[in-house]
């Protein structure tokens, strides 16, 4: 038995590298796309990258900052509603209507996040929620300019260089480009100086402050950077045959 363990304690182990298992994950993903994915497969992989890119922006304000801003949805709600009303009333194309599904969220964001930063914990939570409900009820009750409950119809799709990108998986490879983008975006913000004093001003405010980090403002700019992500994951998804199909849907 005392053999059996040294020799145990001496085998050689298998260490994956580094991102292993993400490039595993995104080849299995790339795989059933190309290979086994049906037409609604491809659908539910086109909504998923949106929201997958509105989650990165969270990960910003809620991982890194460690504030939570139930704003998010209002954020990705506006970016949609950019690219819906611009698309279908003033017939904007889609790379016209995309920057300003980012700057609206922007300046929304920096206009309320002055004011509701100063809250912390769940009383910053609960302000967030109240902009969110108000953004909510704006767009129910305006129905001449938001279609009201019933959404918008003849939101065009997505063209790019003039190529009007069809539904399946052209329209899936386009989701997903801007996903890897602002993930790659996220990924050298987090690991950068910018990230890790964000960090720590998430675990001690104080220290932060101390070490002359401006607190404020690092707070701020990861939420104006999660609510332009929300906003681009919106803009996306307000030209995407599944919200189409769901704003017609609700006419009905």
């Amino acid at each position: 038995m005392l053999k059996l363990r040294k020799r145990m304690a001496f085998a050689p182990t298998l260490t994956l590298p580094r991102f292993a298992g993400e490039g595993m994950m995104l080849a299995a993903l790339l795989a059933y796309a190309l290979l086994y994915a049906s037409p609604y497969g491809l659908r539910v992989l086109t909504v998923a990258g949106v929201y997958a890119l509105a989650a990165i922006g969270f990960q910003i304000v809620f991982g890194l900052g460690g504030a939570l801003s139930l704003a998010h949805g209002a954020f990705f709600g506006i970016g949609a509603y950019a690219t819906g009303i611009l698309g279908s009333q003033w017939g904007w194309g889609f790379a016209a209507t995309f920057p300003v599904s980012l700057l609206v969220p922007l300046f929304l964001a920096l206009l309320v996040g002055l004011p509701v930063l100063r809250l912390e914990s769940h009383y910053f939570a609960l302000a967030t929620l109240g902009i969110a409900q108000v953004v909510h009820l704006l767009a129910v009750n305006s129905p001449g300019l938001t279609g009201g409950a019933n959404g918008l119809p003849g939101v065009p799709g997505i063209v790019l260089f003039g190529w009007a990108v069809p539904r399946g998986l052209p329209l899936a490879a386009v989701v997903w480009s801007f996903v890897a983008l602002g993930g790659l975006l996220a990924w050298r913000l987090a690991r950068g100086r910018w990230g890790r004093a964000l960090t720590l001003v998430r675990d001690d405010p104080l220290a932060a402050g101390t070490l002359g980090l401006d607190v404020g403002g690092l707070r701020l700019a990861a939420f104006a950077l999660s609510a332009v992500y929300a906003g681009a994951a919106g803009g996306l998804g307000g030209g995407t045959p599944f919200l189409l199909y769901h704003f017609r849907a609700r006419r009905t």
